[in-house]
């Protein structure tokens, strides 16, 4: 393979199945260039293909399909090399296809559609704004479209082929179960008034307007039946930032308002008013109306001048969040609000005893008895270095003014059951499963804390291990799924029956997942069968079951050696099945499966894999230098002859072992090698699993490794002259320690490398804003203490220190946009090596983050990586950036890929 074929490799995305499993749609998509949309029919199993066809959908019925056609991609590259304005650049198209009649009709100009899922007969589209370019609408001075003013709302009824427009809208909202939509809006006339309404589906279209005023509309909003229905409002015409709005209610069948509220209504504290961020929305029974109350914005005075501003960060230790979290935060924080309740059967309002920073959650889907509030304040600063953040966990009863106190400090999220009888919770700290009964206060634990099996046994951070799960709830709270790590086990939430463990994975070392089939599945049936995933944790074979809950029996599916993926689309009225099936040389294609008969392929991607030399891809163990078994994956080239020699790359991360059935294209990628690629070229690729303990990350990586490299040679295949290492972030670290301890190998890629532990531990996640320090102290990099506490332990974990030592050529890449790993590690590692006459490269794709993102640098980066590891490993010739670099008078211009010959 050359890099030429990085853009030609496609994916699957977007697969859609009709609701009576008639009908499969999925989008194939290159890394570069036009998609295929495909329709296939399970019927005749005839697959339609629409080229350029995207994000297909299907109506309830299954009778008609809707999707996008997207401009031919080159010619939009064509004209944006023209410098064609982006309103002058072609749109994409809608098609709605009637698969009974197998008529079709087009609209043009489409900026966005939706079909609804639980009713029939209508999309709603928007358009993209046209140039106003007739004399009537220059007359008439009309306001352009966009998304200050609004945009032109199509709705097609495709039963009766009737086609409604309404201009101006600025936003709608469709009620869930009715044909029925609610939309604000701007009359088409010069003076653009803004107003809101009702716009009826059935059985013909209607409009019922609400309000027409001047002032400013927002957050229309709709409950399931559309049969209330609202907005926020204000009179306000000014152009100050933030302002005083009120929710009006309306009754969805005849406009007549029923219910204003005003900030006058809220007994809150001076300077709060109702939340204009927070969007308010009914409870799904629709017996409550939940909006947001918050303090009144602080806002610029708007007299001073740009020159007059102090722009100035003021960091303090006592600052719950440091600045950089705040400023990352900071649209998050103005958004924080306190929940309010309308309850429409009193007539009053209830407010939840919160503060902005607490997180709230009303049970019930807002129509329960209960809220479950969260308070992370108190132990906020400590989150720093800790990893996350402690909480005091609060009830409170509606029909009651204040909440009370549940627990304080836990180390773990709280969440409530469907109906909302109880509150359960993970406890980090003993790794147990506890659930509190909200009416009786009531505090049961479900799982042990010892010789238990419901956390992750694999844990090798120095923190508490994550739970396994909860697969869901049955109906009325009666019996709560908790996954261990193998098997399901069904518990009463009192306790007073005992957990059931439902299937029996342990005896075989095989681990069941259940797979929620309805999206709108509110309990887990006990009366239906369960679609199961299982894996085989020592093979990895992987599989699908249906399972009998009450009887314990399965029905398999497909099982095999391959990876079969946990999500399955089913179709809503059918028990037809769609799935994926992959290994390492097969695409993830398409699988459909009716009950009871064999599965059958739908897609065939990837057909040019044919022509290329792809590799063979098989597990290994050897003895680590400690004694311990260890496992990893070993792709060979495709002709492999055991008696040659031939040049090795070791690539890994933590552990890969289970990923043996993963396709591996040869793709771009953005800080990996592709190991079919480098396969196809003759080299022999090693992935090993790296099992840590706190404090010796990097020894513990030298164990696993070089014990495998050794037990590699010791076979006889790999040219011990010729191996090279390459590994991104933690990988990236690990290689560099990797290079400090040997001078085994003859060229290494380390990308986002943290070479100075101590300077890393104090620096900023900057995506996150985050202090880096809890990775050191509890997390990945595992040193399990601070630099005051083991100072040699970050010290003998710091590559820098021993960087004299380096004796290979290494190719660095970090960006300096990367908001993980602070770019200037990346430097520091750069710095040392030329000041100590070594051979390093360092490559820094401006305006990136933590790995190159952009195509255009992904290519680059894997063609100057393949380069660079050809030059050492294959004795290729020295390519001219490698010789000379690329000078800054030359940088995007003269890339320096073309070959020295000496």
């Amino acid at each position: 393979m050359g890099t030429e074929v990085f853009k030609i490799w496609q994916k699957i995305n977007q697969t859609a199945v009709s609701n009576d499993g008639n009908w499969v749609a999925y989008v194939i998509a290159p890394v570069e260039g036009n998609t295929t949309l495909v329709l296939y029919n399970t019927k005749s199993e005839i697959s339609t293909q629409i080229p350029r066809g995207d994000q297909p959908s299907f109506s309830l019925d299954s009778k008609v399909f809707v999707y996008k056609i997207i401009p031919p991609f080159d010619t939009i590259k064509a004209l944006k090399r023209k410098k064609t304005k982006e309103e002058a650049l072609p749109k994409d198209s809608l098609i709605v296809l009637n698969l009974q009649k197998n008529t079709s009709l087009g609209f043009s100009n489409i900026k966005n559609f939706q079909i609804p899922s639980k009713w029939n007969g209508f999309v709603v589209m928007t358009l993209e704004p046209k140039e106003k370019k007739d004399s009537l609408a220059t007359k008439l001075k009309l306001k352009k479209e966009s998304a200050d003013n609004g945009f032109k709302c199509l709705i097609y009824n495709t039963n009766l082929n009737i086609l409604e427009t309404i201009n101006y809208v600025k936003e709608f909202a469709l009620a869930e179960k009715w044909p029925k939509m609610i939309y604000t809006a701007f009359t088409p006339d010069s003076f653009a008034t803004p107003f809101a309404a009702v716009k009826m589906f059935e059985p013909t279209f209607q409009n019922i307007p609400l309000l027409q005023a001047k002032g400013q509309f927002k957050f229309p909003f709709i409950n399931e039946m559309g049969d209330k229905l609202g907005f926020m409002y204000t009179k306000d015409t000014s152009t100050f930032p933030t302002k005083n709005f009120d929710i009006l209610v309306f009754d969805g069948l005849l406009g007549q308002k029923l219910l204003t509220i005003d900030s006058s209504r809220i007994a809150a504290p001076k300077g709060w008013r109702l939340a204009e961020s927070q969007k308010p929305y009914f409870s799904t029974k629709s017996k409550r109306l939940i909006f947001g109350y918050a303090p009144i914005p602080i806002v610029q005075d708007s007299t001073l001048l740009p020159d007059e501003i102090v722009q100035v960060e003021v960091w303090t230790t006592l600052d719950p969040q440091i600045y950089p979290q705040q400023k990352v935060r900071l649209d998050e924080q103005k958004k924080l609000n306190v929940l309010h309740c309308y309850d429409f059967d009193s007539k009053s309002i209830q407010k939840l005893d919160a503060q902005l920073y607490q997180s709230q959650q009303i049970s019930f889907e807002g129509d329960g008895a209960y809220a479950l509030i969260q308070d992370t304040r108190p132990y906020a600063v400590e989150s720093s270095w800790i990893g996350y953040s402690k909480k005091d966990l609060y009830s409170q009863n509606l029909s009651k003014p204040s909440k009370s106190l549940i627990k304080m400090g836990l180390n773990g999220s709280a969440y409530l059951s469907p109906k909302g009888l109880y509150a359960y919770w993970y406890n980090y700290e003993d790794t147990t499963w506890q659930g509190y009964n909200l009416a009786t206060n009531s505090q049961v634990q479900w799982t042990k804390p010892t010789n238990s099996s419901f956390h992750d046994l694999e844990n090798d951070v120095p923190s508490p291990p994550s739970p396994q799960g909860i697969v869901g709830w049955s109906i009325d709270d009666q019996f709560v799924f908790i996954n261990d790590q193998w098997d399901i086990w069904k518990f009463d939430p009192t306790m007073k029956q005992n957990p059931i463990k439902l299937t029996n994975g342990y005896a075989s070392n095989t681990q069941y997942r259940r797979i929620k089939l309805d999206p709108d599945e509110k309990s887990v049936p006990l009366e239906d069968d369960w679609l199961l995933h299982a894996t085989q944790l020592d093979t990895y074979t992987t599989g699908l079951a249906w399972f009998d809950p009450a009887r314990a029996k399965f029905s398999w599916i497909d099982s095999g050696k391959f990876a079969i993926s946990s999500r399955v689309l089913k179709g809503k009225n059918s028990n037809n099945l769609v799935f994926t099936k992959e290994t390492f040389n097969s695409s993830p294609d398409l699988y459909f499966k009716v009950k009871n008969k064999p599965s059958k392929k739908v897609s065939n991607i990837n057909l040019q894999q044919s022509e290329y030399l792809w590799g063979t891809l098989e597990s290994i163990q050897w003895m680590n230098f400690s004694g311990k078994h260890n496992k990893g994956l070993l792709v060979k080239p495709n002709d492999f002859d055991p008696k040659k020699k031939y040049p090795l790359i070791v690539n890994f991360y933590e552990k890969s072992a289970d990923a043996i059935h993963t396709y591996r294209p040869p793709e771009p990628l953005r800080s990996q090698i592709s190991y079919s690629y480098y396969a196809s070229r003759g080299y022999v690729i090693f992935n090993p699993d790296i099992h840590y303990d706190t404090g010796t990350p990097g020894e513990d990586a030298y164990d696993a490794i070089m014990s495998g490299v050794q037990y590699l040679l010791n076979q006889g295949y790999i040219d011990e002259k010729n191996i090279g290492i390459q590994g991104h972030s933690w990988g990236g670290y690990q290689t560099a320690y990797l290079l400090t301890k040997t001078n085994l190998f003859k060229a290494a890629e380390s990308g986002a490398p943290v070479f100075n532990m101590f300077s890393a531990y104090g620096g900023i996640r900057w995506e996150s804003g985050l202090s880096r320090m809890f990775q050191y102290e509890h997390q990945q990099s595992r040193i399990g203490q601070t630099p005051w506490e083991a100072p040699f332990k970050y010290f003998d974990n710091s590559p820098l220190f021993k960087a004299d030592r380096i004796t290979t050529p290494v190719l660095i890449l970090h960006n300096d946009k990367d908001g993980a790993v602070p770019w200037y590690q990346g430097i520091e590692m750069y710095t040392a090596l030329r000041r100590l006459g070594k051979k390093a490269w360092l490559l820094n794709y401006n305006e990136e983050p933590h790995w190159p993102v952009k195509l255009q640098n992904r290519i680059d980066f894997q063609i100057r990586m393949s380069q660079f590891f050809d030059h050492y490993l294959q004795q290729k010739p020295m390519p001219t950036w490698m010789r000379n670099g690329v000078p800054a008078l030359e940088k995007g211009i003269n890339q320096g890929y073309e070959f020295i010959k000496d």
